[in-house]
């Protein structure tokens, strides 16, 4: 009969295995796994456990500390760090789903957030390790921007490539509230696709 394994232990599994399982699929440096361990050394080795399986069942990417601690219980839907993963994981998903010839619409905290990182077309045109640090971009100023009530213009639906029917994407299950979308005209559509990274043909 095998011991239990004790909360430290625990942790080396389940950061040792989703570094390994989800992209970039690399293994974390002696200072990353220190960070991790530091987080998470509040939960007990069940709970672990239980953020490791949902981590693996509902992340495309390699989970924050602070993600683990949400799925393991210790955040809730109005904690800062659990809505940002819960954006994020939208996000992708929508750029696995749609890809940069469609509009989508997250609802207009989110909208504003892509659009200042340089578009819709331009994110879906990163490679999965620049994604990496595109979250960390992702995450400073969803904090920045969440306090927000109005965010003009940047907050309305991002343009895809071809078309300007948006659809709108769920985050935590919640779809956004429908914007109206303003007429286009030439002059217009320069300015949304300079907004939306396009490049001047």
């Amino acid at each position: 009969m095998t011991n239990p394994m004790n909360t430290e232990q625990a942790i080396a599994v389940a950061v040792t295995t989703l570094s390994e399982t989800l992209p970039p699929r690399q293994p974390l440096t002696k200072a990353g796994a220190q960070g991790y361990l530091i987080a998470l050394k509040v939960l007990t080795a069940d709970e672990v456990g239980t953020a490791l399986g949902r981590a693996l069942s509902e992340c495309k990417f390699m989970p924050s500390p602070a993600e683990l601690l949400a799925f393991a219980g210790k955040g809730g839907a109005k904690d800062l760090t659990f809505r940002m993963a819960q954006a994020w994981e939208a996000v992708v998903w929508a750029m696995n789903r749609y890809d940069y010839t469609d509009s989508v619409d997250f609802g207009s905290l989110v909208n504003a957030i892509v659009r200042n990182m340089g578009g819709w077309v331009q994110l879906c045109n990163k490679t999965v390790p620049q994604l990496v640090w595109e979250r960390k971009k992702f995450e400073e100023l969803y904090a920045a921007y969440v306090e927000k009530s109005d965010y003009g213009d940047s907050g309305r639906p991002l343009l895809g490539s071809m078309g300007y029917g948006a659809v709108p994407v769920p985050i935590g299950g919640v779809l956004p509230p429908k914007q109206i979308a303003a007429p286009i005209t030439d002059v217009s559509k320069l300015i949304r696709d300079l907004g939306d990274g396009a490049e001047l043909k």
